[in-house]
Formats: C-alpha cells, structure tokens, sequence
C-alpha cells in the first residue's frame, strides 16, 4: 500500500489508519506500507520490483488521489516494458499477474467514481478485502521527445492543462488550489495549436452494448 501523505487534503495517513487498514486487517490482508515521500516515489518504487518483490505481492494498493494511482499504472506498466525488451519472461510474467487498487484521499477523486461509483474509503477498502475486480480503460500518450505515460482518468492540453500544472506548484492551498489556478490559467493561456490522430477499431471490436464484465466482444477477443 503505498500512502501519500501531501495529496489532496492531506487525509490520506487519516483514511489508512482509521478505515482502510482496519478493515484490510479484519479481512486477514497483509499490508506493507510505504508512505510517500516525494512526487515519482510510488512509480520508481514500481519500477525497480525485482522478481522476488513481485512474487511475493498480489497486488499494489494506492491510499491517496488520482495522482498516486497514476504513478502505479506507469510505474508498473514501465517495469513490465523493460523486462520484456529485456527478454525477462518471469519477470514480465509475474508483473502481469498483480492488481492495483485504490482507495480515495485526494481532492476530486475522479478516478475512484469510475472504479467504484463512489469516493467512499470503506467501500473502496472493502471492495479490496473482497478481491473484487473491474475494467478499466487506459490510453497511452506519446509525446515529441519520444517518451510514453500512461492515463486511465483523462489527458489534458491548453487550457486545463496550464491550470493542472499549476494547481501542482499551490498543494499548499488543498483543494482551494483549482479555482486560484483555473483563475490565473484563464488569464494567461493563450491559443494552442494540437493534432490529433487515431486509428479507428475494427468493426468486430465494437461492442454492441456497454462494455463491462460480461463483455462477449473483449472475451471473444482474448482480453480478460
């Protein structure tokens, strides 16, 4: 479980000690803790899982907002890439095989909606205990200088995305720091050009009804 103590409203500690652990605890889970302490903590901590780390976990909890989820998904998704450039199937194999969870403590908490339909701790804390799992989309963004990051929640350019890198320098206002920085970014942001390309699925591939666990299109094409 990795706990970020600066997110949102700084609740996080607050919600592990108080209802996730308890409840974690109650259900028999064992739990290594690693408060965070600086942004890319969470995702380098990911990174450098050896096989023996990864073998030992069922999965990686994130206690915290949506920023902490995200450094999980990338830093996992980045292990995974490097030890399979790397021709290291066990590692790439035992990597695939752990779940990440969720628990809320930031400031919006969109992502935990999706997941759970809720931003509630207990019920996120129980849907853990009870190894309850579901889908979740993720999009990969390649940028200019070749690098690739991971998002399951949303991308942003322009305008929201000034103001999200600027709510990330005013942390110290909590969730006051959106409405400051949407302000300031109004202000400033000028025109923005972008391109945009996609590359459109096969008709096969589009489910007929909403996609969700019962999906006979993904199980028919082997994604579990």
């Amino acid at each position: 479980a990795f706990i970020n103590p600066y997110g949102g409203s700084r609740a996080a500690r607050g919600v592990w000690e108080r209802t996730a652990a308890p409840l974690l605890g109650a259900a028999g889970v064992r739990v290594d803790v690693v408060e965070t302490a600086a942004a890319g903590h969470a995702r380098d901590t990911v990174r450098a899982l050896t096989l023996a780390d990864a073998a030992s976990l069922d999965g990686l909890l994130a206690v915290g907002g949506d920023g902490l989820f995200h450094e999980l998904l990338n830093g996992l998704l980045d292990a995974r890439a490097a030890a399979e450039k790397r021709g290291d199937a066990p590692l790439s194999a035992a990597l695939a095989r752990l779940r990440l969870g969720h628990v809320p403590a930031g400031s919006t908490d969109a992502l935990a909606y999706s997941i759970h339909g809720t931003r509630s701790p207990a019920a996120a804390a129980l849907h853990v205990a009870l190894g309850d799992s579901a889908r979740l989309d993720a999009l990969a963004l390649a940028t200019g200088d070749g690098s690739l990051t991971h998002a399951a929640c949303v991308a942003s350019y322009g305008y929201m995305g000034d103001m999200l890198a600027l709510s990330e320098r005013l942390r110290w206002l909590g969730p006051g720091r959106y409405g400051v920085a949407g302000a300031v970014a109004l202000a400033v942001c000028g025109p923005v050009s972008a391109r945009v390309a996609w590359r459109p699925a096969p008709d096969s591939c589009i489910p007929a009804t909403e996609c969700g666990p019962a999906c006979g299109t993904c199980a028919g094409a082997g994604v579990s």
